[in-house]
């Protein structure tokens, strides 16, 4: 044999040794694709877990995604603004802060988010409260959802699931963390039920705190540049409204920058109407510290001299909330506005076809509302304040034609609402406080939780989750 033959015969050894290496990696790569896309890795690591409870990473990408969809839909603008987020770039690659990515801030929100869940999931346990056949139709719904969303993207429930979720999340990963969030909110719901306070401890909070109740009316106008302090003096001697709105005209006319419709647009733009008080600075110490309608100040910061005139002194903001139970029919939920409007009017001759009380809108709710803040109350909504909802939602609210008993169906950015009018609330301020002393109330109780039940969590682990 020939050096060259030898040499021919290795070379051709090599070739086939290379040739079976490229194909073992192949399907190395393969293998590892079906079972990433198998969604195996996810299942096999715990993210979290508590005595009855544990949360693979599968229902932790679920819950991950749901949180940062959530996140988007109401403050992506501000996001972007303020941070300069691109909700579409990958999360990994775009930095929070100097030490955090933006996956790693959205991990740790989804954390503390799981953490509330498991301590009221467990406390559920404790207190014998289960999973009902209201709940299984729940989850069975919102399944039917991401159906109808995956037909309506033109592809399959798995691959949505998959797309929306994460890699490897698959329908019962689903369910199970929705049976975790369903009693989390159903031991919520008790605990919300438990806060009762008395006329008498709503009105002794207020007294001791009746600065933070409080708002009032002020017109204010900054002065900057050239004769910028002689013009705020000029105007801090206007005694009333009427005199201050007139000084301020006369001053920016004589400055000769503006048309005299502009001149009417700065000084109606003066008027702050509902001014709160923050506690935060000397204006406010003054504003509700006893000042009375036409008194003026002048603040100097940074060589801005703002000029502030009382109009209304310091009130309460006192009217009588509401209470409500809606069903929610959401576009996204149906594909289209023109779907839900359709199916908000099968609901709605679904609820007429009953004896129209609240039980009986209650378990319609239970069934087909989609809104997930009201969802677990059967879509409550107690001591409605205004200024919280969107405009047709709170209009349809505080309409002074309203009955008890009343109900029809209105249309929002969100969708259709199927709404039924149950009767006055609180007062606002009181509303307000029972809000704060229930949210105090459950931070002790949450706090208690925390040193009851212990909640492992593995933060590597979540930190694996497809991005």
């Amino acid at each position: 044999m020939s050096k060259k033959t030898k040499f021919l015969k290795n070379e051709k050894l090599i070739i086939t040794i290379a040739t079976v290496a490229v194909a073992l990696i192949t399907v190395i790569a393969i293998g590892v694709g079906v079972i990433t896309n198998s969604g195996v890795l996810l299942r096999s690591a715990t993210a979290a877990k508590s005595e009855h409870f544990e949360v693979d990473n599968a229902m932790f990408s679920y819950l991950f995604y749901t949180e940062f969809i959530g996140e988007m839909e109401e403050y992506s603008e501000y996001y972007a603004s303020y941070y300069g987020f691109d909700e579409n770039k990958d999360l990994k690659k775009q930095n929070y802060d100097e030490k955090t990515t933006w996956f790693e801030y959205f991990v740790k929100m989804a954390k503390s988010r799981l953490m509330d869940m498991l301590l009221l999931a467990e406390a559920a346990t404790q207190n014998g409260i289960v999973i009902d056949e209201d709940d299984n139709a729940y989850i069975k719904n919102e399944i039917e959802l991401l159906e109808t969303s995956a037909m309506l993207e033109g592809v399959s429930t798995k691959k949505y699931i998959a797309d929306t979720y994460g890699k490897g999340v698959k329908q019962k990963d689903i369910e199970n963390a929705l049976k975790i969030i369903l009693l989390a909110n159903k031991q919520y719901e008790s605990l919300e039920e438990s806060l009762e306070f008395t006329e008498q401890e709503l009105n002794e909070y207020f007294e001791q705190n009746s600065k933070g109740y409080a708002k009032a009316d002020i017109r204010k106008y900054t002065f900057s540049g050239d004769n910028a302090e002689q013009n705020s003096r000029r105007l801090e001697k206007a005694k009333t409204e009427d005199e201050y709105k007139q000084i301020l005209t006369d001053v920016l006319k004589e400055s000769g920058k503006y048309t005299d419709s502009k001149i009417t647009t700065l000084v109606d733009k003066t008027l702050i109407e509902g001014y709160e008080y923050s506690g935060l600075s000397e204006l406010d110490d003054w504003v509700f510290g006893g000042a009375t309608a036409g008194s003026a100040k002048t603040v100097l910061i940074s060589g801005e001299y703002t000029v502030y005139m009382v109009v209304k002194p310091a009130y309460t903001d006192e009217y009588v909330t509401k209470n409500i139970r809606h069903i929610l029919i959401s576009a996204d939920a149906q594909g289209s506005m023109a779907k839900a409007s359709v199916k908000a009017k099968e609901v709605l001759a679904e609820f007429e076809q009953t004896d129209k009380s609240e039980a009986a809108f209650k378990e319609l709710a239970l069934k087909y509302n989609t809104d997930p803040g009201s969802y677990a109350s059967g879509g409550l909504y107690e001591n409605v304040l205004k200024e919280t909802y969107v405009e047709e939602f709170e209009n349809w609210c505080f309409d002074e034609s309203r009955n008890k008993g009343d109900y029809e169906i209105i249309k929002t950015t969100y969708g259709y609402h199927i709404m039924y009018f149950l009767g006055d609330g609180l007062l606002s301020w009181q509303a307000q406080i029972k809000q704060e002393l229930a949210t105090a109330k459950l931070n002790k109780v949450y706090d208690t939780y925390a040193t009851q039940y212990k909640i492992e969590f593995f933060d590597q682990v979540m930190r694996d989750i497809p991005a």
